[in-house]
């Protein structure tokens, strides 16, 4: 019982950090070619909360490869964020491949639920 309320937690957040990350690039979208500061720091903490949510997902044989891809793609994005060391476009780019990471881990879950 346990396991499974936890995995429809994880299941919302994830979803919730869809929807999320689908405002952020919207956000992004309209401030290219150059990103203000307070969009990239709402940009890193929601990759950071993603962060959080992908390492107490449950895994599977189904999610272990897209899991580990996801969490080392939100760990890059997120370190570049924060040094400022990127351009505006690979950052939109980034984040892009990071939401698609997490949708399909969300309808893989669904599908193992």
């Amino acid at each position: 019982m346990y396991e499974t309320s936890r995995h429809l937690h994880s299941n919302r957040l994830l979803e919730r950090f869809s929807e999320r990350l689908d405002d952020l690039l919207l956000k992004a979208r309209d401030h290219e070619p150059h990103l203000p500061p307070e969009l990239l720091d709402e940009i890193a903490a929601t990759t950071g909360e993603i962060m959080i949510v992908l390492m107490n997902f449950q895994e599977n044989r189904q999610t272990d490869a897209l899991l580990h891809e996801a969490l080392t793609h939100a760990s890059n994005l997120r370190q570049h964020l924060r040094s400022r060391q990127f351009k505006d476009e690979e950052i939109t780019e980034a984040f892009h491949g990071l939401k698609q990471e997490v949708e399909q881990l969300v309808r893989q879950s669904r599908r193992a639920a």
